[in-house]
């Protein structure tokens, strides 16, 4: 089966670590399985015995992405990049690894799609540590908030974080974990955004609080 094939290559692309595009072009299979056949798609996954095993291996995707920038740097679009050679007066090399930002985004469309089917994929999804990850992403956002929106390179991972969030916050044991209360400020701080899609998901992520 194709859905079947599909996953097995999204797999070897986690083996493969160096293989960007492999990884990212299984989630993006996945997804469009899910927006076409998503009855028939969640019902191969189930009977594949991988279901856990991708959700897991996503937020793992989602974890690197994240770690693509630290705390409180100068960080770039995509567009940035292209303006800049990427090495130092040292020749060192700075660029950011856009296979890996592309991943983390894919990832987390195809988590919130996944939450969406279930209460029991987002209690996998919650399991796998998403969480602490989303945590993560948005803290840096708002640390790095001082050279606003255009100049963060993640700017659709932030928005559609605060999308996966709507969905999990569904859940009323994701709704009572002590990591959402420390999400909750990061939330508020994207209602100011100037980002339309960022107040909008935010404020539906707030919504699916109460």
């Amino acid at each position: 089966m194709v859905v079947l094939r599909t996953i097995k290559l999204f797999l070897l692309g986690l083996i493969l670590q160096g293989i960007h595009i492999v990884r990212v072009g299984g989630i993006s299979l996945l997804i469009c399985g899910l927006k076409e056949h998503r009855k028939e798609t969640m019902e191969a996954l189930d009977a594949s015995g991988y279901l856990k095993s991708v959700i897991y291996a996503l937020v793992d995707i989602i974890k690197q992405s994240s770690g693509c920038y630290p705390l409180e740097v100068d960080v770039r679009t995509p567009r940035g990049l292209a303006n800049k050679s990427g090495i130092h007066d040292g020749g060192e090399f700075d660029l950011l690894d856009p296979g890996a930002l592309l991943g983390g985004t894919t990832g987390l469309w195809l988590l919130s799609i996944l939450s969406s089917c279930s209460e029991g994929n987002t209690r996998i999804i919650v399991e796998a540590g998403v969480l602490e990850v989303l945590s993560d992403k948005l803290e840096k956002y708002t640390l790095n908030s001082h050279v606003g929106p255009a100049e963060f390179e993640d700017t659709e991972g932030i928005w559609i974080s605060a999308l996966l969030m709507s969905i999990l916050f569904q859940d009323e044991n994701v709704v009572s974990s002590s990591l959402t209360i420390c999400i909750i400020p990061f939330l508020e701080n994207l209602l100011k955004s100037d980002e339309i899609l960022d107040k909008f998901f935010s404020a539906q992520a707030m919504a699916s609080l109460v």
